[in-house]
């Protein structure tokens, strides 16, 4: 959320609104690529495991690869959160007070 609202500064008021909407439907999206990333890398764990097992329909064997799947997973998780991490660090302050808008010359005022 403190990335969203510094976001979302960098906009000037007129753009809140568009700004909202692209935020909200992008984390959506990303919702939905993260969940299909870390259920394929899961399942994919779990599949090679089970290759490489003596006797795949064991039912131990099956929860073992469930238990490799989820660790496999935990551990992208954590590589992304480390990374995510490392990338906040180089977020910059800036001033919310700037605003985008030309300046009015007197030319302008008709």
């Amino acid at each position: 959320m403190p990335t969203q609202t510094h976001g979302l500064n960098q906009l000037t008021p007129d753009l809140y609104p568009h700004g909202t909407a692209i935020f909200s439907t992008l984390m959506q999206v990303a919702g939905a690529i993260g969940t299909a990333l870390f259920i394929s890398r899961m399942s994919n764990s779990a599949a090679a495991f089970l290759q490489n097992s003596e006797n795949p329909l064991d039912p131990a064997q099956q929860l073992l690869a469930s238990i490799e799947g989820f660790r496999a997973a935990f551990a992208l998780g954590l590589v992304l959160g480390i990374l995510a991490l490392l990338l906040a660090f180089f977020i910059r302050k800036t001033d919310s007070k700037k605003s985008n808008q030309p300046a009015v010359s007197s030319n302008d005022q008709g």
